[in-house]
């Protein structure tokens, strides 16, 4: 059982629903490969990701979201919060991918469809919210990131962005603006793309990342410089070559290049994990992360300096900002390196982390920690939890 500030809840799988999805492991604290892992057989969750003060995940290939819904963003065509994780209420068909924003969510589907529901422009050419899915006016959709006000997605290999443009984070040039319809903004052949605060990054086949978009930080876009202010089209990260993954959070951004682990940005909460607080337009080496990363993450908002997470050896590991206690050490402290989250219930696999929380996958069962005011722990309470609290399994 995990508990936080006087709660817990303790770990129910349900067998036989046909399905699988995210995991979640809760042990006694020791390391992540030595607790045990839920059955492949049960279903389980696969995958997860952190809004503004909201959760969405997959569970047995389908899509579950939970938290504040003020703004339609759980797709459950209402606008009540669910405290416990609530099906989407997305077409039929398995889905592969799911992303959530400040006050949207989207999700891909086995397909190739996407669809993105809430408060944002939701790429099917109107501007109006939608308090259930619409599908996006792309094919071939192969993943989708959303963040404040703007999407992206990976489409037939090129990166496609729109909705609101400030600070280009469109990256499609100065001139065209804000748009509810997709359009170019990097050729590819692309593997990945994430989209921040007010800025985005794109992986491309060949191991270099592209960002563009607002370069505060200083230097969050990693173009080694703290000019232009706005980058309007896409510019590649110095340095790096081999790059598999990259993510970008309020003032700070990093990636997994060579299986190692790199920051940049500002550094002023210990968010680049190098051990100090100084700032870096360039990517330095995340202490202790040089080799076997297989997934990283950073969240970071308006009113909280960043916090990232990466996955090492299928352990935990997180470091920067300690509000609402997001690094998962069961406190609220900052750390400059990275701490292991500790107590997992199996290996981890996935992992996120917001404005205000963050949650991870880990031995078939999903976890959550930090802000809880609007039940996106998905444990059906809504209080403050520093240690991780299981997610509820879907009924």
């Amino acid at each position: 059982m995990l508990g936080g500030m006087g709660r817990g809840i303790t770990l129910v799988l349900l067998v036989g629903c046909g399905r699988l999805g995210f995991d979640a492991r809760v042990g006694s604290g020791g390391d992540a490969a030595d607790a045990p892992t839920a059955d492949s057989s049960e279903p389980a969750f696969t995958a997860i990701d952190v809004g503004g003060e909201f959760t969405c995940a997959i569970f047995a290939a389908r899509a579950y979201c939970w938290g504040r819904n003020a703004a339609s963003e759980l797709g459950t065509g209402d606008t009540g919060a669910h405290p416990l994780p609530t099906p989407v209420a997305l077409p039929a068909g398995d889905v592969r991918q799911i992303t959530a924003g400040n006050t949207h969510a989207c999700a891909v589907l086995a397909d190739g469809s996407a669809y993105c529901w809430g408060s944002a422009m939701l790429g099917d050419g109107v501007t109006t919210t939608s308090a259930t899915p619409v599908r996006v006016g792309l094919s071939a959709v192969t993943e989708i990131s959303a963040a404040y006000d703007f999407t992206c997605a990976i489409a037939g290999g090129d990166v496609y962005c729109w909705g609101d443009d400030s600070s280009e984070r469109l990256g499609n040039g100065a001139s065209l603006g804000s748009t509810p319809t997709p359009g170019l903004t990097l050729a590819g052949p692309a593997s990945h793309v994430f989209t921040g605060g007010d800025h985005a990054c794109a992986v491309l086949a060949a191991g270099t990342a592209w960002c563009w978009g607002h370069n505060d930080g200083p230097g969050a876009l990693g173009l080694g410089t703290t000019t232009p202010t706005n980058a309007a089209t896409p510019g590649q990260v110095v340095t790096l070559t081999s790059v598999s993954a990259v993510t970008i959070a309020g003032y700070h951004a990093c990636a997994i290049d060579g299986g190692g682990a790199y920051c940049w940005g500002t550094g002023t909460s210990g968010e680049l994990g190098n051990g100090g607080t100084s700032s870096s337009t360039s990517p330095v080496a995340v202490s202790g992360l040089s080799a076997g990363v297989t997934a990283i993450h950073t969240g970071g908002g308006p009113t909280t300096a960043d916090t990232a997470c990466a996955i090492r050896d299928q352990t935990l590991w997180c470091w920067g900002a300690g509000d609402y206690g997001r690094p998962g050490a069961g406190d609220t402290a900052q750390q400059v390196v990275p701490v292991m989250v500790p107590g997992l219930p199996g290996a981890a696999t996935a992992v996120a982390v917001g404005w205000y929380h963050a949650c991870a996958v880990a031995g078939g069962s999903a976890l959550c920690w930090g802000r809880g005011d609007s039940g996106q722990l998905g444990d059906g309470g809504s209080a403050t939890s520093y240690p991780p609290v299981l997610v509820a399994t879907p009924m």
